[in-house]
This record gives C-alpha cells, sequence and structure tokens, in this order.
C-alpha cells in the first residue's frame, strides 16, 4: 500500500468517525428538542383551554363552551379538541375520528400508532373534578423536520467527506511526489548511476531532505572514488604480494635444489670415509661431527620450507585412518635414535577408554608430535620426556583428542612463555640446550595445529620442566578403545632417575596398583618385604643401575619377572643375562601388561649370517654434478652394484639404447634434456629399457615435483642429500618388485627367496645392526597380522581409501625388510585403491591369505633361527 493512499484512508477514517459522531449528537438533539416542544406546546394548549372553559364548565354554560372549543380547533397543530364529564361530551371540534377506539394518553412519540400526540388535563376547583379536557396534536409535522434536518446532515457531512479525500489526495501526492523523488533516485544509485540527483525547488521540509540526499550521494560518490582507487592500489599491491611470495616460493625451492645437492655431496663423503674409517677415535669423532652438522643443516633448510609453506597458505592436509597406539612409537621410536643422552627416558602412553583409530592427518599430527618431543629432548639434560594421549570432552560438549608433552628439563622463564611461539624465537640464550635449531619448530607446530583447527598452550617453571598441551579435533573410529591398565601385583622399579620414578608411581596409583621405587639394587636387596618378593610382582631394572655378581644370585633365586629397560642397539654386560629385555623408549601401556604376557622384545645379541648372495645388479646413474656422480657411484659400488654413469639426458638415452640395466638413477634438473624429458623420451622409445624402473633423485621434495616425475613413469622418489639406507631400500625395492612381478606373470610358484630377500636383510644389518634387523622382523611380523586384519576390514566396509592407505603402509615396511612377494601384492592392491577401483582391489585380496601366511611362517622361522 502507497503512502498517499495510507494518507487517504487515515485522514478519510479519522474524518469519518468524527462526522459520525457529529451526526448522532445533532440527530439525537434535534429528536429531543422537538419531543420536548411537542411535549411543550400540548401541555400548554391543554391548560390553557382549560382556564378558557373552566367558567362555561363550572356555570354549565355549554354554547360559551363551544365557540371556545371551536376557536381553539381552529389554531394550526391542533387535530382535535374536547370537552367531557361524567355524563359525556361537552364540546368537541376538529378531526376526533383518532378517538373511535377511545382514548389514550400518549408520553412518547415514537410509539403512537395513529400519528396523534393524545394529552389530557383536569378542570378542577376547590378539589372537585368538574371535567376532563382532551386535546389530539398531529406529529407528522415534527418527524417530517427531523427527516428533512437527517437528510441535510448527511448530505453535509458526505460533502465534507468528498472535500477531506480531495484535500488529502492532494496533500498526499504533495507528499509522495517528493518521496518517489528520493526513491528514484535511491535505485538508480543501486544500479551504479552515482550521478542521478533529486531536484526540486521547494523550501519545505522535504525539499530541504532532498538536497540533504543531494549532499549525502555527493559525499558517497566522493568515497566511492577514493573507495576505487584504494581498491585498485590493493589490488595492485595483492598482485605485487603475489608475485613476491611466489618469487619467494621459487626462491627457497631453488635454494632448497641448490642447497641439497652440495651437501648430498658433503654428506656422501663422510658417509662413505666413515664406513672406511674405524680409527683413531679422533677422527671418528669428526666424522661424526660432520655427519650431524650436515644433518643439522638439512633440518634447517626442512623447517624454513615448511615455514614457508605454512605462510603462504600452501600447506594442505590429508585425512586418514590414524593408529594412536604405532603413531606414537613411531615418534618415540624416532627421538630415541636421536639422542645420544642416556640419562634421558622418553616414555609414551596412550590413556584407557582413548578410541584406539581416529581420522586425521598422520603425516601432520606425526610431524607436530615429532617436533614437540624433540624440543623436549634437547632441553631435558636429564629425567624423563613424557608423551600421553588422551580422549577428553570440550566445553560444547563434543570429544576431541588431547596431547601433552611433558618433559624434566631446564624449563621456560615465564616472560618468554608468550614469544615462545613465534617464528625465529628461542629461550634465554642463557638457558643451554643440548642443541640449537632456527627457532622455527615451534612455529611450524602452532601453524600446522591451527591449520587442524587445534590450539596449544605450555606450562612451565624454571629447572623443573615444561608441559606443550595441545587438543586437536578428529573423528573418533568406535570400534574399539584402549583398554583399561591392570596390574595385579606390585610394581617395582630400580632406576637412580627420580622423575622417572615419579612418573612410574603416578601411574600405578592411577590404575590402583602399589609401586616401589630404588635408587640401586643394593637398597632393594636390603628393603624388600614379602609383597616385593611376591611371584605376581613386576620388577624393572634400568641398564645404568649396577647389578654386581651377588645380586645377580639373588635376583635369579626369586624367581620374579625381572625386566631390564635399555637402549636398543645397547651391548649388556653379563650380568643382565637371563632378563627380559625392554627397550627404550618405554610405552606405559606394553609396561602395564607385563604380569599378564610377555610384551617385550627379548633379543639377545647373536651374530647373523647370510646364505643368499646379492647379485651384481647394473644401475644407471645419470647426473650432471660430478661430485654427485663419484659419491653415489662409490656408495652403490661398496654394495656390489655395477655401476654406469651419465651427464645428462641425452647421454643417458643413448647407453640406454645398447646396455640393459635393472634400476636407472634420474636426476630431475640437469642442463640439455632434464630428467623427465629424459624418462618421457625412454618410456615413449619402445627400446630395450622401457620398463626399466625409474628412480628420480631431487633436491625438490615438494608434492608437485613427486607427482610430476610419477606422471613422467618415474616408480621412486629419493630427495637430496639422499640417506644410504633410503637409496638402498629404494633400489631394492624396484630390482625385487621387477622380478616378482616378472614370475607373477609367468604363474610360478612363490619360493622363499621371493618371500624373504636375505640381502635385504643383510644391507640392512650392514647399515644399522643385527639386533636391530631382528627387533624390526619381530616388528614387521606384528605389523603384518595387524594390517591383514585392516585390509580385511576395510574390504568389507568396501573403504578404498582406507584400504590403499593400510596397502600402502604394510608395503612400506615388506620393501624395508625385503619380503618382496608381499611388497608386491601390497603395491598391486594399492594402486588399484589409488584408481579406485573396487573390484580389482576384491579380486588382488584373493590372494591375502596365503601370501600373509607364508611370509609370516617365512620370517618366524628366520627369527627363530638367529634368537
Amino acid at each position: 500500500m502507497s503512502f498517499r493512499v495510507k494518507t487517504i484512508l487515515f485522514i478519510g477514517i479519522t474524518e469519518t468517525l468524527f462526522l459520525l459522531l457529529l451526526l448522532w449528537q445533532s440527530l439525537a438533539y434535534l429528536e429531543q428538542s422537538g419531543e420536548e416542544a411537542l411535549y411543550k406546546r400540548a401541555s400548554e394548549t391543554s391548560h390553557l383551554f382549560s382556564l378558557l372553559a373552566k367558567n362555561a364548565v363550572i356555570s354549565s354554560d355549554i354554547a360559551a363552551l363551544d365557540e371556545i372549543t371551536q376557536q381553539i380547533a381552529v389554531l394550526g397543530g391542533v387535530q382535535y379538541i374536547r370537552v367531557l364529564d361524567s355524563d359525556g361530551i361537552l364540546a368537541q371540534a376538529g378531526d376526533t375520528s383518532s378517538l373511535e377506539d377511545g382514548f389514550f394518553e400518549d408520553t412518547l412519540i415514537y410509539q403512537l400508532d395513529d400519528r396523534i400526540f393524545d394529552t389530557q388535563v383536569l378542570v378542577m376547583e376547590s378539589g372537585t373534578e368538574f371535567a376532563k379536557v382532551q386535546v389530539g396534536l398531529p406529529v407528522d409535522p415534527l418527524l417530517l423536520f427531523i427527516s428533512e434536518a437527517r437528510y441535510r446532515l448527511f448530505g453535509i457531512a458526505l460533502a465534507e467527506l468528498v472535500m477531506v479525500g480531495l484535500i488529502s489526495l492532494i496533500l498526499g501526492s504533495y507528499l509522495t511526489k517528493g518521496l518517489l523523488v528520493l526513491q528514484k533516485v535511491a535505485l538508480a544509485v543501486t544500479k551504479g548511476d552515482m550521478s542521478s540527483r533529486a531536484d526540486t525547488e521547494s523550501k519545505d521540509e522535504l525539499g530541504v531532505t532532498a538536497k540533504a540526499f543531494n549532499v549525502m550521494l555527493d559525499k558517497i560518490n566522493d568515497d566511492q572514488k577514493k573507495l576505487n582507487e584504494n581498491a585498485i592500489n590493493l589490488t595492485k599491491a595483492k598482485q605485487t604480494a603475489e608475485n613476491a611470495s611466489q618469487a619467494k616460493s621459487r626462491f627457497l625451492s631453488q635454494m632448497s635444489h641448490e642447497i641439497r645437492s652440495p651437501m648430498n655431496a658433503v654428506l656422501g663423503a663422510v658417509n662413505l670415509i666413515s664406513e672406511k674409517i674405524k680409527e683413531p677415535p679422533e677422527h671418528i669423532r669428526l666424522l661424526k661431527t660432520a655427519q650431524s652438522s650436515g644433518r643439522a643443516l638439512l633440518e634447517v633448510v626442512n623447517d624454513i620450507l615448511d615455514f614457508s609453506k605454512i605462510e603462504a597458505g600452501h600447506m594442505s592436509l590429508k585425512y586418514s585412518e590414524v593408529e594412536l597406539l604405532p603413531l606414537l612409537e613411531d615418534v618415540l621410536n624416532c627421538a630415541e635414535a636421536k639422542i645420544a643422552n642416556r640419562d634421558l627416558t622418553i616414555l609414551g602412553d596412550v590413556a584407557p577408554g582413548t578410541v584406539e583409530r581416529v581420522i586425521t592427518d598422520a603425516t601432520r599430527l606425526r610431524q607436530i608430535l615429532t617436533i614437540l618431543v624433540d624440543n623436549a629432548c634437547n632441553f631435558t639434560p636429564r629425567g624423563i620426556v613424557l608423551v600421553t594421549i588422551q580422549r577428553i570432552q570440550i566445553a560444547d560438549g563434543k570429544d576431541t583428542l588431547q596431547l601433552n608433552v611433558k618433559d624434566s628439563g631446564i624449563g621456560i622463564r615465564e616472560k618468554y612463555l608468550n614469544q615462545i611461539f613465534e617464528e625465529f624465537e628461542q629461550v634465554d640464550s642463557t638457558l643451554e640446550a643440548n642443541s640449537s635449531g632456527t627457532g622455527l619448530g615451534l612455529n611450524i607446530a602452532k601453524g600446522l595445529i591451527t591449520l587442524m583447527g587445534g590450539s596449544i598452550t605450555v606450562s612451565s617453571k624454571l629447572n623443573q620442566g615444561s608441559d606443550f598441551c595441545f587438543t586437536m579435533p578428529v573423528e573418533f573410529v568406535e570400534d574399539k578403545t584402549i583398554d583399561k591398565h591392570q596390574f595385579e601385583g606390585p610394581m617395582v622399579l630400580v632406576s637412580d632417575n627420580q622423575s622417572l620414578q615419579e612418573v612410574f608411581a603416578n601411574k600405578i596409583k592411577q590404575i590402583g596398583g602399589t609401586f616401589f621405587g630404588f635408587s640401586n639394587v643394593d637398597m632393594l636387596r636390603e628393603q624388600a618385604t614379602p609383597q616385593l618378593l611376591s611371584k605376581k610382582s613386576v620388577w624393572l631394572i634400568e641398564d645404568g643401575a649396577t647389578v654386581n655378581n651377588s645380586n645377580k644370585i639373588w635376583l635369579d633365586s626369586l624367581g620374579i619377572n625381572v625386566h631390564c629397560i635399555s637402549s636398543l642397539g645397547e651391548t649388556l654386560s653379563s650380568s643382565y643375562l637371563g632378563f627380559n629385555r625392554i627397550n627404550k623408549p618405554l610405552l606405559f601401556n606394553n609396561i602395564c601388561s607385563l604380569n599378564d604376557k610377555n610384551n617385550t622384545f627379548s633379543v639377545t645379541k647373536s651374530q647373523l649370517t647370510y646364505s643368499a648372495h646379492n647379485d651384481k645388479k647394473n644401475i644407471l646413474l645419470v647426473d650432471d654434478m660430478e661430485a654427485n656422480r663419484f659419491i653415489a657411484g662409490e656408495t652403490l659400488k661398496n654394495r656390489g652394484y655395477q655401476v654406469v654413469f651419465a651427464c645428462n639426458g641425452f647421454d643417458a638415452l643413448d647407453i640406454l639404447e645398447t646396455q640393459v640395466f635393472d634400476v636407472i638413477l634420474m636426476d630431475i634438473r640437469m642442463p640439455k634434456m632434464n630428467g623427465i624429458v629424459t624418462v618421457e623420451h625412454l618410456k615413449a622409445s619402445g627400446g630395450i629399457n622401457k620398463d626399466t624402473p625409474v628412480i628420480a633423485m631431487t633436491a625438490n621434495a615438494e608434492k608437485s615435483e613427486m607427482a610430476r616425475c610419477k606422471a613422467a613413469g618415474m616408480e621412486g622418489f629419493v630427495g637430496k642429500p639422499f640417506d644410504t639406507q633410503v637409496l638402498i631400500e629404494s633400489i631394492n625395492h624396484c630390482i625385487y618388485s621387477t622380478e616378482t612381478q616378472e614370475k607373477s606373470k609367468a604363474n610360478s610358484p612363490l619360493n622363499e627367496d621371493e618371500v624373504l630377500s636375505e640381502s635385504v636383510l643383510k644391507t640392512l644389518a650392514e647399515d644399522l645392526s643385527e639386533v636391530a634387523v631382528l627387533t624390526l622382523v619381530n616388528l614387521f611380523i606384528i605389523d603384518i597380522e595387524e594390517r591383514v586384519q585392516m585390509i580385511e576390514t576395510s574390504l568389507e566396509k568396501s573403504d578404498i581409501e582406507a584400504l590403499g592407505d593400510h596397502a600402502h603402509a604394510l608395503k612400506s615396511s615388506a620393501g624395508s625388510l625385503g619380503a618382496t612377494a608381499m611388497y608386491n601384492f601390497c603395491k598391486r592392491l594399492e594402486q588399484a585403491s589409488l584408481e579406485k577401483k573396487l573390484m580389482e582391489a576384491e579380486v588382488i585380496c584373493k590372494e591375502l591369505k596365503s601370501i600373509s601366511e607364508l611370509t609370516l611362517k617365512t620370517y618366524i622361522d628366520f627369527s627363530a633361527k638367529y634368537v
């Protein structure tokens, strides 16, 4: 409804209501006045007649009475007049036809049936009634007057309403005219016409409003021009910033390549020398210093690249199902391998009730934990680093994952707590740590946590340690939870690590167990009670606690489960023989089940021998840097490979036309023809090496670079500077995977050499140790059992992504330990998963049972042979 219509209706309704009220009051007044006048006239007429006729009535002068009656009857407005006494009518005049049915005195005009108002007056003298005077007055003149007055009043009211309507229309049109002008201008402005203005010459309020509206538009127009100019400048600045960011990314990528390439030669040369030089000790120490410094430099480069990705918003997340316990063990094992300080113990714990599997980005979660654990180890010269994972409920009622990394180290001053997460910030320089860094680690961790929707806090006390706590929103896979810790007998810990004793005391107390801690075996022996000597007791003795012959004899005589806590690969004295060995890092979930089942790796150092011999394989190494060719070539030659060199892509293609190779190592960035173009030509040539596996070697570890290599047809990817073990594993993966595929095509049955490649294990033993190989084999056996069950579950649920993740994880373990048949199976299954071919995956999984059972049997037999 328009404003004009509203104005007219409002004024019209208001005026109508007031007119109706006026009409009602006026008509009521007219009717009341007419009635009163009629009553008064009837009363006066009858009273006057009674006075005139009184003497004639009393004297019975009928002639005089009749004359008086005739004179009154001719008066205007009298219908009739009659005088009567008890004997009858004395005199009458006028039209008395209305009296045929008798006389009835009237009181109200609108109740008359004969339209005659009848009234009566008594002729009295000294209290004696002589006669009655009856007068009838017609009411038609009065009713006609009232009716005419009503019509006139209604006419006047209607005329007034018409005039009010016209005035309202004129007023509304005037008001809306100005508003319509403003509306038209506003609509034009909304369509982008900033030049439109309200044209009005009126000086009233509407005119003033229109002028103010025009002033406002002028101001908006000026501001819009400034905004457009600012937007143009901002767009240019944004483009400049984006160009700068891209230039920085390209610079960092190029810088990474330029640093990694010479570092590859430096670290490779140091590794080669360290393999040949076994003495004197000072030379070995210098070599180790060079190795550790080189690795530290690589960590600096990696930190800068990660920081750049987070800052530029290029860090992406990939969500998948993650098992918390294995992930925690991986992180702790990596941290344990890095620390040289044997006075530090790393301990992990996943709280009971926590779901074993969650959906999150495993790579980023592992990276966050690794940063925090490494940071804690660096600043904890002695004591413990405790990592706990638990499921908590936050304020909105949702469950989330909370992870704590707590240490007993040097702590952080309170004034530094607010800045430790800033880039390039480190704690007070007076607080010395075992190693320094770029100051980017905690900043990267916080950036990743924020990217994943979490938050991190830190609390610390100087010289007492720090506690980094972060929450991570995840999706819990509700199929199985961590069992509640149960511990039947008392736990005894012999260790001079006071922080470790405090942690164990708190944990055992939480599950309702009894804990006893002793600094050495002598103190334990002195204070041993019947409760401690219970057959259900579990004793843990850290390898730092000296066990002499007397104590050894005493311990053996007790018949109690005694476990020795030591670092992996640590050679123990003969006094520890017979004890179950628990390798660091410690997992509290395993410690609490020691009295239920033997959940440790009981490994005694023994010599591994291999019957298999690594037949020399031909490798083509393509790299434009002579130093890289020399280092990689010497590394491969020392491990029994035949190596041929090429300086660029053209030379490589010429060589590949005449000589067959088992593996091609291809540098990506080379002059004349780069590695990707070279491989594309090789695959398209149809020559003798078109199916030879190619491993990319590049300092650019970006995902885009890996994708380009894979698209070109490369089977592997090794970053520079390469790790010797990673390089050998990649080569073995390609060689044995190719051999297995060829044998599978020939439909020949699997033999033991295809299931377990002892040459791969021998290489691992050379790079690590024999004890480490046995430990990895035992872990692989457990991994097979768990992953096979997960693959079957994923297949039942038609979860193709989870199927690929589990196949990839098992493929990595199988390839590292020479399980060629299992590796080949997992590789085919992973490829089917990546291509979303569920039916093909189902066909491949028909071989799962036979391959897994044969692989398990072979590796269990191998482990038993050397333990």
